[in-house]
Formats: structure tokens, sequence, C-alpha cells
């Protein structure tokens, strides 16, 4: 009689367990080694006067994630980006130099689709909030003496966003993947100091150079734990 008892409990557990074992929960963390603005900066996430060392440095984040059925998933995303560069804008013969950096939180609806066993594809989109600052001075080349202009803004922003993901999960407790997004902000407003905000303030057609961009295009890599 024990050991019937036994054997059904055992029975018993061995079918619940796995319905227990699945992860509803992923905390990663993420960096963004490719941005593009549209604004005529470089693609990948570093600047002349960068190593590779700071490579991952420069642009990271912070995911929490959570299954709400088989197929939907809600996440929410802690970001942050910082860089430095500098070009020659050769429509109007400056050098351009150049340095942003953002906060960014936002909320990703996202579905999934299985590709195989241990590969997932996860497609959605969501709400941005974003504050950023930026500054940018000119230098006129073709001038004697040269000419030099200094422009300085910081707004927060709302904006909406879509995702694309492939994830790819080895073993039940770690994903790793690659998150391809793009962002557009619609609203925004100027905070602190402001100089010159008419030629860098994306939000009016008075705009010289299309810098800070209400775009951003950027695709990361993370690691996941699942719990």
């Amino acid at each position: 009689m024990r050991t019937t008892l036994i054997f059904a409990l055992l029975l018993q557990c061995s079918i619940q367990c796995p319905l227990y074992a699945q992860s509803k929960n992923q905390l990663s963390i993420q960096t963004g080694l490719f941005h593009s603005f549209l604004d005529g900066g470089p693609l990948m996430n570093i600047g002349k006067y960068r190593t590779a060392s700071n490579i991952l440095l420069e642009s990271y984040g912070l995911q929490y994630q959570r299954k709400l059925n088989q197929s939907q998933f809600l996440a929410v995303n802690l970001s942050g980006y910082a860089n430095y560069c500098f070009w020659e804008a050769e429509n109007v013969s400056e050098v351009v130099r150049s340095s942003r950096s953002y906060a960014s939180l936002s909320g990703t609806l996202s579905n999934s689709k299985s590709l195989s066993k241990k590969i997932d594809l996860l497609y959605g989109g969501g709400i941005n909030f974003r504050l950023i600052y930026s500054y940018m001075d000119t230098i006129s080349i073709n001038y004697s003496p040269l000419l030099k202009f200094y422009y300085e803004l910081s707004q927060f922003q709302l904006g909406a966003h879509g995702q694309i993901s492939l994830s790819y999960t080895p073993l039940n407790w770690i994903t790793l993947y690659t998150q391809f997004n793009a962002e557009g902000y619609l609203f925004s407003r100027n905070g602190g100091r402001s100089d010159f905000s008419q030629f860098l303030n994306d939000f009016t057609s008075d705009k010289r150079i299309n810098s800070p961009s209400r775009l951003n295009l950027s695709l990361r890599f993370g690691v996941g734990i699942n719990f």
C-alpha cells in the first residue's frame, strides 16, 4: 500500500512538475552595438575617439519580461546611450562635432512564434519615454578666419516603437537574443538650457542638421536569466 501510494505521488509529480517548471519571468542585460539616428552620424556605436573596450559601455539596457500566456509577453526596458563623434557635412562645408546621450524607459507587448524547440521569434511594439541631451558645434571650413557655432539642447520626448527579436534558449534558465528596435518620438518638450534650438529641434521644419533626431534604429544583443 505504501509503495503504491509513493508511486502514485511520484507519477503525479512527474506530470505536474514540468508545468510548474516553465519559466514565466526573464531578467536580461543588453547592449546596442549598432545605432542609426538617420542624421549622418556613424552606424557603429563608436566614435573616432572611442576604443574597442568602450563599445559595450556606450549603449546598455536592463529588461524585465513577463510571459502572459503561451504566445504573449510584456516587457519593461530601461536603457541608456552616450556617444561622441565628428564628421564632415559636405553639403554645408562644415566639420560637425556631436555628443548625444539619453535615458529611455519603454514598455513592449509582443507575440511569439516558435521556429524550433529552442529558437523563438518575438514581434510587437509599445511606448517610449526619453530624456535626451545633445550638443553640437560646427566649424565652417571654407571661411577665413574659421566660423564656429555651438548648439546645445535637452528634451523630454514621448513616442512609440516597433520591435522584432530572435531568441535562442540552449538551457531552460538562460536565453541569448538579438533585438531590432525602430523608435519614433512624436512629442517633445524642451528642458534645461537650449541655445539655438531652432537649428537643433527636429520637431520643427526650421533646422540645418537633423540632430537630435526623433528617429532611432538600433540592433541590440542580450543575455537573459529565466525564472
